[in-house]
Formats: structure tokens, C-alpha cells, sequence
């Protein structure tokens, strides 16, 4: 399905058992494929998707009771600042010996610690420990693409991992020079968001599905599914 998976750190065993969401990268086929598969899988119960700006949570509910959560993201928007070079990250993602689809080292590293600046919350130690088991090539080669990307100046890769107002400053400053944030675009994207919220209220986000193993009808329509999408364009 295409679909890369954000914030792994090793084994999928591990990923369900430490966080609370796993938040894949895909596309509008991804995303179709990926309602499309929970709804015929036999374990799926229901499907509750709540569609955000350019992303969407989808809950899975499985019929032993259980649930899992994902975040699919189809670009990473903050303050209407567009702060991944998805097409860079699709080209470069790999399968990873757990046969996971998963973004390069440098790509994976940039991810959360955006995530960490933006959000304001200090990484893991799960990603902290599994950023340091990297060799001194791959730390090299994340160490050099932070640093032309962002323009930052830091010593280590730890030196990022807890949230400070300066070092957000120079990140921000950095994905302005993308030709991706001039204003004009940064304007556009702020009606698009704008538009999104007024259409999301009126027509009430959240939506349902249920698998088609069941025997009662589903709740969604087409319609509703086409509304689904809309938060990934």
C-alpha cells in the first residue's frame, strides 16, 4: 500500500507496545487502500476516521475488543509552514529488516524532531536510545543533512532533542527559504485550512465504517468516504 511508516524504532512489536499512535506517510491511493484493507479484514470491527488538515486518525476496532490508532499524514503542516520534502522521503524510504516500509535514517531523525520543536515535548528515550545505537556514518550523514536543511548550528544530535524557542526560531527561519513557504503559498494554505474547518463543522467529521464481515449494513456511505479523504489533499 505504500505506506511509510513515521515513527518506528525497531521491532513492530515494540512500535504497538510504546506509543500511543503509529503515524504513516501516505498518498490518496494509500489512504483508499488502507480504509479498503481494514474493511475487509476479518479481525476489523470498525473503522472510525477523524479527518484533520492534510491528515486524518483512523481507530480500528478489532472484534477481540482491542484498538489501534493511526495518524495518516499527507504532509506535515505547522503554522502553515509545509515541513517535509514528502516527495524526497518517498524516494529514499526502504524496507527495514522487519519489512517495514520506513523513511531514511536522516529523514526518520528530522520527522521527530519536529515533531519534538513544534509539539514542545522532549524525545522519547525510545527514539533517543535507538538514535544512538546508528553508526558513525549514519549519525554523519544525519548530523550534515540537519545542518544544510535548517542552517542549524549544534554540536551533537542530542543537542535537539529537548524543545527550546531558539533552535525552533532557526528552524522556522530555515523552512521559510523553501520555495514551498513563500508567503504567497503560506497565505494559500492558511484560506485551504480555513475552508477545511468551516466545511468540517458543518458537515460533522467524524465517520464511521464498518467491516464488511459483518452481517448489518454500513453505516458510511461513498459519500462520507470522499469526505474522509478530503483532510489528505
Amino acid at each position: 500500500m505504500n505506506l511509510i511508516c513515521l515513527n518506528h524504532s525497531g521491532s513492530p512489536t515494540k512500535l504497538l507496545t510504546d506509543i500511543s499512535s503509529i503515524t504513516l506517510l501516505v498518498d490518496k491511493r494509500g489512504y483508499a487502500d488502507f480504509v479498503d484493507y481494514c474493511k475487509k479484514n476479518p479481525l476489523v470491527r470498525e473503522i472510525v476516521i477523524h479527518p484533520h488538515y492534510r491528515r486524518a486518525t483512523a481507530i480500528i476496532s478489532f472484534r477481540d475488543g482491542s484498538e489501534l490508532n493511526f495518524t495518516l499524514l499527507r504532509h506535515m503542516v505547522r503554522k502553515t509552514i509545509n515541513c517535509l520534502d514528502i516527495e524526497d522521503i518517498r524516494q529514499n524510504a526502504f524496507t527495514n529488516e522487519f519489512g517495514m516500509l520506513v523513511p531514511a535514517a536522516e529523514h526518520h531523525y528530522e520527522f521527530m524532531i519536529l515533531n519534538c520543536q513544534f509539539s514542545k515535548y522532549v524525545l522519547a528515550d525510545r527514539y533517543r536510545n535507538y538514535f544512538a545505537g546508528f553508526d558513525f556514518n549514519t549519525r554523519a550523514t544525519i548530523f550534515k543533512y540537519i545542518q544544510t536543511r535548517f542552517n542549524l548550528i549544534f554540536n551533537t544530535l542530542e543537542d535537539l532533542y529537548e524543545p527550546k524557542p531558539n533552535m525552533l526560531l532557526s528552524i522556522v527561519i530555515g523552512l521559510r527559504a523553501d520555495r514551498k513557504n513563500s508567503l504567497l503559498r503560506m497565505f494559500l494554505r492558511s484560506i485551504e485550512q480555513l475552508l477545511f474547518n468551516i466545511f468540517g463543522l458543518i458537515t460533522k467529521r467524524t465517520i464511521r465504517i464498518e467491516s464488511k464481515r459483518r452481517n448489518s449494513p454500513e453505516h458510511s456511505s461513498s459519500n462520507q468516504q470522499r469526505a474522509a479523504g478530503q483532510s489528505l489533499r
